[in-house]
């Protein structure tokens, strides 16, 4: 079985990969239409330069969950996207003014130089990682959960004064009337937010303790009653935000297969079916094609391919936003781009009106009214806060930030390492998100969480270091 894998891995890094780059790249070579476009080809060549020398080195060691992220949201955006875009004839974006062909030749040079300063900075972390494997130290839960048990009944009690806001969560079918976590009152937040903690401390309890049971009788009862749960717990979500529903599925599938190892095969295939049908039902209830007319389904492909991957286009206008607005190119914009979202700070900075995010000034060029839907790539916010030599300095950040991830998910306890998984498969989408999104999304899954754990680890001195403690 292990030389089979091992052949079928050969084959997809060394056949299947360099066919569908190349692939692509003839294509997009031979069939784009637009000359602003003539630099689009080299991004599949790129891609697949980085993936041979660089990035499938991560794909099996310990930076394996965000190098697999990072990996296939860049194979997304570097190989398939271009394809889309010729394929559909869609070059233009959601600007009613298109970005000139000078913007574009910089955005494909900014898009290139990202690839391989973030592929060659994951192999030089991926190797140090690697170096320091004979460190990591086999991990479970924790052994005593006073704190954690402690946290979800206070959570239980704010829920009991405000009952309404249980309606702001869905049950399997999405909820088409949810607001943003944005919009709600401050102390309706932090009730959203500890629900959302402790619905997954829950889960995580009821696996530890199921687990137990499971070392003790080898019942595969215990096993399947832990896979509901899981799934219990992946079907009740907040939002329509629909990569977090599909972080949460990763994260617990994760878990289930690093503990119930010989399960791991058809728990992958079900969990990825409930991803797809979660994705589809969500992205209806959002309805995420209306406002692209009656286009083809390759139209809205290219399109959110656009949009959500940080395409060309999109480059392009943070470019032209850099040229429109200088105003906004300097050190207290990167700051409140920093600290606008990320939870406790954001209450000290959300009402300074002479400062705007980069995104604002992105979507002024786009739409030149106060709309503001769009999303900044990365590298674009790059550029217009650093300039073109420092342009992939976030992305730098947050790949260290993952690799302090890693360096700390494989030293602690298991229930910690389900919110740092939940944050590396996201930080792997750092091309196509803007630094204000990622340190969104890592003080919301990590604060909680890490501040429970350091004080249960505080009261409760003596987590289970080694695995075959819990079977004894």
């Amino acid at each position: 079985m292990y030389s089979s894998r091992m052949r079928l891995w050969t084959i997809f890094n060394y056949l299947l990969v360099p066919f569908l780059c190349i692939l692509s790249s003839l294509y997009v070579l031979f069939g784009n239409s637009r000359v602003e476009y003539n630099l689009m080809f080299l991004l599949p060549i790129v891609f697949l330069f980085c993936y041979e020398l660089l990035l499938k080195r991560n794909l099996t060691n310990s930076f394996k969950v965000f190098s697999i992220s990072y990996t296939s949201v860049s194979a997304i955006r570097y190989v398939l996207a271009p394809v889309l875009i010729v394929l559909a004839g869609r070059y233009d974006g959601r600007s009613l003014t298109t970005p000139s062909e000078d913007s574009f030749f910089l955005a494909f040079l900014l898009m290139i130089m990202e690839l391989l300063v973030c592929s060659l900075l994951i192999w030089v972390l991926g190797k140090k990682l690697e170096k320091n494997k004979n460190k990591k130290k086999e991990c479970t839960f924790s052994k005593r959960w006073v704190i954690y048990v402690s946290f979800i009944i206070i959570t239980f009690s704010m829920i009991l004064f405000k009952p309404e806001l249980l309606s702001s969560f869905s049950f399997i079918r999405p909820n088409v009337e949810m607001l943003n976590y944005s919009d709600f009152e401050i102390f309706d937040q932090i009730v959203i937010l500890f629900t959302n903690v402790s619905k997954n401390l829950v889960m995580l309890f009821i696996l530890a303790s199921f687990y137990k049971k499971y070392c003790s009788k080898k019942s595969l009862s215990w096993v399947f009653l832990s896979f509901v749960v899981i799934m219990i717990n992946n079907l009740f979500y907040f939002g329509t935000n629909r990569f977090d529903f599909v972080l949460n599925i990763i994260a617990s599938t994760i878990i289930f297969c690093y503990i119930y190892k010989d399960y791991w095969k058809i728990t992958t295939i079900i969990m990825a079916v409930l991803c797809c049908i979660g994705f589809a039902m969500i992205s209806q209830a959002r309805n995420s094609y209306e406002s692209l007319g009656n286009g083809d389904a390759s139209y809205k492909m290219a399109d959110l391919s656009q949009i959500y991957f940080g395409g060309p286009y999109n480059v392009a206008i943070a470019i032209e936003a850099a040229k429109a607005f200088p105003e906004g190119r300097n050190i207290s914009t990167a700051l409140y781009d920093c600290t606008r979202s990320v939870i406790g700070l954001n209450v000290l900075v959300r009402k300074i009106d002479d400062v705007k995010l980069t995104d604002y000034y992105f979507n002024k060029r786009i739409f030149n009214n106060g709309q503001n839907t769009q999303i900044i790539p990365m590298i674009g916010e790059g550029y217009y806060l650093f300039g073109i030599i420092l342009a992939p300095l976030l992305d730098v950040m947050f790949i260290f930030i993952a690799y302090l991830l890693t360096k700390k998910k494989d030293e602690w306890s298991l229930e910690i390492e389900f919110f740092f998984i939940l944050s590396l498969v996201r930080l792997g989408f750092i091309n196509c998100q803007s630094a204000t999104i990622q340190l969104d999304d890592l003080s919301f899954n990590l604060f909680v969480p890490l501040a429970l754990f350091f004080v249960n680890r505080f009261i409760c001195v003596g987590s289970v270091k080694d695995i075959s403690e819990v079977k004894k």
